[in-house]
């Protein structure tokens, strides 16, 4: 049964805002054996509150991981955090253009945390975020992170959860 869409707010409040974080590459996309040390943290994060209240772990997957990336980047240039894309894209067809093809998806996005650990609180805190992290068919994810001017909030996160696809 694919994901229902959730109606939450997609911009964290401003409190919190931080003011230091490093730059990611675009080009920065995990693949499933190698990650880079946010996205190692993020994914202990997220696998430590699916592991305490006994679902599985998720697997960096890399299809996932570039749909993820894209669209933080994409959030970035355009300034704009929404499930639905400038260009009228959806969660869905950001993750078939990365070649998964999913039973079941969904999609993290946020604008602000400078730190993996105060934005897995924050989506942890929202009803619909949580849904997300905690739906139980989710096997693979991947992570997306786009800085522009920290002091104005410009960092985007993303996060891409997906069943049923192929992970290289």
């Amino acid at each position: 049964m694919p994901m229902p869409r959730f109606p939450f707010p997609v911009v964290l409040p401003l409190a919190l805002l931080a003011f230091a974080a490093a730059p990611i590459a675009s080009a920065d996309v995990p693949a499933a054996s190698r990650a880079t040390a946010w996205q190692q943290e993020m994914l202990e994060e997220v696998n430590a509150i699916r592991t305490s209240r006994g679902l599985g772990r998720l697997r960096l997957c890399r299809p996932l991981g570039v749909a993820a990336q894209r669209y933080a980047g994409t959030m970035l240039r355009t300034s704009i955090v929404s499930h639905t894309g400038p260009n009228g894209s959806s969660a869905g067809g950001r993750i078939r253009a990365s070649g998964y093809t999913y039973r079941v998806h969904g999609e993290n996005i946020a604008r602000g945390p400078a730190t993996v650990a105060v934005v897995v609180r924050a989506w942890f805190a929202s009803p619909g975020h949580r849904r997300n992290l905690l739906y139980p068919s989710f096997r693979h994810v991947g992570f997306g992170h786009a800085v522009g001017d920290p002091s104005i909030g410009e960092i985007y996160w993303s996060q891409s959860f997906g069943a049923g696809g192929r992970c290289d």
